[in-house]
């Protein structure tokens, strides 16, 4: 079976959009504690927030291919004052960005505040998520099936 996971080339979208404005972080995992974070602002981590069948449809599990949603989230740590700037040029790089014609273009499915305030070092800080969808299809790589 391919693998319809397009967080690399999303990854590779933001910093090609919007290098100048903040750091892609490669390994959300692996990012300094949140008493740190404001020393890599702005910055943004993408991740895999969920996956499932196609929010339209119903899985068909007979057939060698399965509709199928990715909802990513872009993860943006940043001062109050760059909030708006950082967040809008998100939207501009990834709204209706088709990765691969495989893929159905990107879909914005909203956004929400995860903390906001001073942060331990000093400073204030926004941790915001925004999360993206796209549609694409699994697909059986046996060409028996």
């Amino acid at each position: 079976m391919q693998n319809p996971d397009i967080q690399p080339d999303l990854m590779q979208r933001l910093r090609d959009q919007c290098g100048d404005v903040f750091e892609v972080i490669e390994d959300a995992w692996n990012a300094p504690p949140a008493e740190r974070l404001h020393e890599t602002t702005p910055a943004a981590y993408v991740f895999l927030f969920q996956e499932g069948p196609d929010r339209n449809s119903e899985p068909e599990t007979l057939c060698p291919r399965q509709r199928v949603t990715f909802v990513y989230a872009v993860h943006l740590v940043v001062s109050g004052a760059q909030f708006t700037g950082v967040s809008q040029s998100v939207r501009d790089a990834l709204f209706g960005w088709c990765p691969t014609e495989q893929h159905e273009p990107m879909a914005s499915r909203g956004g929400e505040r995860i903390y906001g305030g001073q942060s331990p070092l000093g400073g204030l800080y926004i941790e915001y998520q925004q999360r993206w969808s796209v549609d694409t299809w699994l697909r059986n790589n046996d060409p028996t099936a």
